[in-house]
């Protein structure tokens, strides 16, 4: 895998940089296998993940954006 450096500078980063760089982070950790781990007695077997739904939440976070209809099915 190759490294990532994040430098200071007066460039202006993107909305999609800074999703790129929260994937980093999350592939990096185990914050999303631990969030599936969790589950509820009222769904034993979902069919959206907790994870992915952390995902989606975190990642309208990063575009500034918080509306779930603001998200795309891919």
């Amino acid at each position: 895998m190759r490294k990532s450096e994040v430098v200071l500078s007066n460039k202006r980063i993107v909305p999609n940089s800074g999703l790129y760089l929260v994937n980093k982070i999350f592939s990096r950790s185990n914050l999303i296998t631990n969030i599936n781990k969790v589950r509820s007695p009222k769904r034993s077997q979902p069919v959206i993940s907790n994870g992915d739904i952390c995902k989606v939440a975190i990642g309208l976070l990063t575009l500034r954006k918080t509306d779930f209809p603001n998200t795309q099915e891919r």
